[in-house]
């Protein structure tokens, strides 16, 4: 179990520290934005083909959190299982 630390912003965290060489794992917002781009890319549609562009485009580069009714409605635009948009991207 990971212990939990205070957190001033969201009230407790993960309290994890990391070796300065360990590769830290991905967030789950980025990793949500880089697959919504790679099926979005890989299905040739355009930022404006899932909604507003300056939001999908912030979605994708992890700025913009978003809610699951908002992952379902990706999901379905792109005919693909919601859980399959939170998975890491083979490249």
């Amino acid at each position: 179990m990971i212990p939990l630390a205070p957190d001033s912003t969201r009230g407790y965290s993960a309290a994890v520290t990391y070796a300065s060489n360990e590769k830290r794992p991905m967030s789950l917002r980025k990793r949500f934005g880089e697959r919504l781009k790679f099926e979005r890319e890989g299905k040739g549609l355009t930022q404006s083909d899932l909604g507003p562009q300056p939001y999908v485009s912030a979605v994708e580069r992890g700025l913009k959190r978003v809610t699951l009714d908002q992952v379902e409605h990706f999901a379905s635009l792109l005919r693909c299982d919601p859980a399959f948009l939170l998975t890491e991207p083979k490249r």
